[in-house]
């Protein structure tokens, strides 16, 4: 059986059927929020059912929607602002952020390896086209991990790819990488595979990371190609930015 709600608007009490499998209405991830639409398929509602509130919609004559506004309303029409600090949105608890403690490196190694040795090891993406085409999916997946030092390292990536075709020097500034970091990202779970980081070493004695650079950039309509690609130092590439 349909289930019928009455909300309580400034303008008039607005009536609005909710169907289990019909799209006037959804169940959103939160069973407690729900998305409302006309019948011309405009959203004209968000109801959070756990709290009692409301976000209404509305449509200028172009049908552009209109926020009524950031605030969630009651069933009475009262305005409600969600408290600072406590909640991101009403009915939804605000999300612990861990931050970088200061001094905590950002990656997590347990190996470093030379780069003729992690050339040994790691496969270009054209190679992996040419086992993926021979021997299938499945095949290809596994080649692209190996299991070294304990842990799984995944070793096909266009930066491998870049840094095996344009060296490992950067163009700018004249920085030499020496290793390579069998590492993952200090936020990364246990069971993410690690990868390869390519590091320098600067005249201060810091290690510095590599990277690959678009030679034009994408917010310049750069592509995602291995002919647009070089190699950069971290800082250079920051440094560049948006500019070819």
């Amino acid at each position: 059986m349909p289930r019928t709600i009455y909300i309580q608007h400034p303008d008039g009490r607005w009536k609005y059927t909710e169907y289990k499998n019909d799209k006037k209405s959804f169940e959103m991830k939160s069973s407690d929020r729900r998305k409302y639409y006309d019948d011309l398929g405009r959203l004209v509602f968000i109801i959070d059912m756990r709290s009692g509130t409301y976000r209404s919609f509305e449509y200028d004559g172009h049908g552009e929607k209109i926020c009524t506004g950031n605030n969630y309303r009651s069933l009475t029409g009262n305005i409600i602002t969600p408290k600072k600090g406590k909640r991101n949105r009403i009915g939804s608890p605000k999300k612990n952020k861990t931050k970088l403690k200061k001094g905590q490196p950002r990656y997590k190694r347990i190996k470093e390896l030379s780069i003729a040795d992690t050339n040994a090891i790691t496969i270009t993406n054209k190679e992996l086209q040419r086992i993926h085409r021979i021997l299938g999916t499945e095949e290809a997946r596994e080649i692209s991990y190996k299991h070294i030092y304990g842990v799984t390292v995944k070793v096909v990536s266009d930066r491998y790819d870049v840094f095996k075709k344009y060296g490992t020097v950067c163009p700018k500034c004249g920085l030499k990488a020496s290793f390579y970091g069998i590492e993952k990202h200090w936020t990364e779970k246990e069971k993410t595979p690690y990868h390869l980081n390519l590091y320098g070493i600067d005249k201060d004695g810091n290690e510095i990371l590599f990277t690959k650079d678009h030679i034009i950039p994408k917010a310049k309509g750069g592509k995602n190609n291995i002919d647009n690609y070089q190699t950069m130092c971290e800082p250079c590439n920051v440094a560049k930015g948006n500019t070819i």
